[in-house]
């Protein structure tokens, strides 16, 4: 979690196993982050990174619209098709990008917060 100058707070999530977000067209996306920003109140924002943790611990999958937060973000997997030379690698890198591979063994520790999700974050307070 997140306090910025906006007064605003940010839960990130990092998905090292596959993690599938149903949007409210009912499509089905394969993520692997996702950005939840809320108002200057850190016990609801504690409270629902408790009930995501939980959630996700025991079922595998959150319910979002129970969440408190004022905006959301889902970023889809990105799919890459693999060279014979590059299987087994932790990273690779594509017309200058740079790609973590997810398996066994490499897993994503913390993502910083997406800051373009703040409100006011650059305005003179």
């Amino acid at each position: 979690m997140t306090l910025t100058n906006s007064g605003q707070f940010q839960i990130t999530i990092a998905f090292n196993k596959e993690y599938v977000y149903v949007d409210q067209q009912e499509n089905y996306i394969q993520v692997d982050r996702a950005y939840f920003v809320y108002e200057d109140d850190y016990e609801l924002v504690l409270n629902d990174a408790a009930k995501i943790l939980q959630q996700l611990q025991k079922n595998g999958e959150f319910d979002e619209n129970k969440l408190s937060c004022l905006r959301k973000v889902y970023v889809p997997s990105t799919y890459i098709e693999l060279k014979p030379e590059e299987k087994g690698a932790a990273m690779i890198e594509r017309n200058g990008k740079h790609y973590l591979l997810l398996n066994e063994h490499t897993r994503i520790r913390e993502i910083p917060p997406k800051l373009d999700l703040y409100e006011n974050e650059n305005k003179d307070v």
